[in-house]
């Protein structure tokens, strides 16, 4: 059964461009690189230049940038700061090949909690394309896909449910930095 959609910023989202981004399985590039391009690697500042660029250390954090409670920290190496300058320089924790085109099928941080009556699932992730969200469920499976940050990234994930849901009372809130997916239990405690 799939789930209702509910668009929350929908002019915003619309007005995005998409751009093509291809990555081989390798990560090999199958596109020129533009000049200015800045390094996909989190930490890293690096900008293209030119294929000498290619052969520099890329230094970068491999983790996923958190921010919660006020505090900012890289998963990574989990070095903790307030302050949004500091977070910025921190030095990467790790040596690598720069990333001039990010690659599709990404994680995308995801949490849920419950009330007597539902369960909320929400996934975080930047400028979802409408058009390509598609919330499926049974009474006790989640399927979720979608394409976000203007199309550069798609995600997909099957959920298995502890207790049983009704698809039909429930939906789904599309924002531009998350999909709120509202599950109403089909027996409500």
């Amino acid at each position: 059964t799939h789930i209702a959609l509910i668009r929350e910023g929908e002019k915003k989202l619309a007005e995005l461009t998409t751009t093509s981004r291809d990555v081989d399985g390798d990560g090999e590039q199958l596109e020129a690189i533009d000049i200015g391009t800045k390094c996909c690697n989190g930490g890293c500042s690096q900008v293209y230049s030119g294929p000498d660029v290619n052969k520099e250390i890329c230094v970068h954090h491999p983790g996923v940038a958190i921010f919660h409670e006020g505090m900012k920290f890289w998963t990574c190496c989990l070095r903790k700061t307030s302050e949004w300058d500091n977070f910025m320089a921190q030095v990467g924790c790790a040596n690598g090949k720069h990333c001039w085109k990010r690659k599709t099928n990404q994680s995308v941080r995801h949490e849920w909690y419950q009330t007597g009556s539902s369960v909320v699932v929400i996934f975080y992730a930047k400028l979802p394309l409408p058009d390509s969200v598609q919330i499926d469920a049974n009474g006790v499976k989640l399927n979720v896909s979608f394409n976000f940050e203007g199309g550069e990234f798609s995600f997909e994930k099957e959920l298995i449910l502890q207790g049983v849901i009704d698809p039909h009372k429930s939906s789904v809130k599309l924002g531009t930095k998350k999909i709120e997916v509202l599950l109403t239990k089909a027996e409500a405690a």
